[in-house]
C-alpha cells in the first residue's frame, strides 16, 4: 500500500516539473528579444560615427563593434575596431578601450594605426594614474 502511495506521489510531483518546464520555456519564449536586422557597412559604420560626433560613445562604440560583427573582413571592419576603442576611451571606459586596442594590435600588427592603438593604450592607463604615491603598476603599463 505505502508503495502504491510512493508511486502516485511521485506521479504527481513527475506531473508538476514538467508543468513547471513548460511555465519556464513559455516564459522564456514571451520575452522582447532584438531581432537581427543585416545592414549595409557604410551604413553601420556611418550611423557610428555620426554617434560618436554627437558625444554619445556608447552607441558610437556598440555601432561600430556592430560593423565588426556584421562585415569582418571588410576593410571598415579593421577601421570600427580602432574606432571601438577610440569611443571607449571618450567615454572613460578606459578598460573596454585598452582591451579593443590590444585586440587591434593583436589582429593587425603592420597596420598604419597600429601606433594610435599603442597610443590609445598607453593614455588610457595614464589617465587611471591616481596618484603618485600608490601602486606604480598603471603607470609602468602607460610607460
Amino acid at each position: 500500500m505505502a508503495f502504491l502511495l510512493n508511486l502516485r506521489s511521485a506521479s504527481i510531483w513527475r506531473g508538476f516539473t514538467c508543468a513547471l518546464a513548460a511555465l519556464v520555456l513559455l516564459a522564456a519564449c514571451s520575452q522582447d528579444e532584438e531581432v537581427y536586422r543585416e545592414q549595409p557597412v557604410e551604413e553601420l559604420y556611418n550611423d557610428a560615427m555620426d554617434d560618436l560626433l554627437d558625444g554619445s560613445y556608447i552607441e558610437a562604440a556598440k555601432g561600430f563593434d556592430e560593423v565588426e560583427r556584421q562585415h569582418p573582413y571588410s576593410v571598415w571592419a579593421t577601421r570600427a575596431q580602432i574606432m571601438a576603442a577610440y569611443a571607449y576611451y571618450k567615454n572613460n571606459n578606459y578598460d573596454e578601450s585598452i582591451i579593443s586596442a590590444d585586440r587591434f594590435i593583436k589582429l593587425h600588427p603592420g597596420h598604419k594605426d597600429v601606433a594610435y592603438a599603442y597610443y590609445l593604450n598607453a593614455v588610457s592607463y595614464y589617465e587611471q594614474i591616481s596618484d603618485v604615491g600608490r601602486d606604480q603598476e598603471i603607470t609602468e603599463l602607460a610607460l
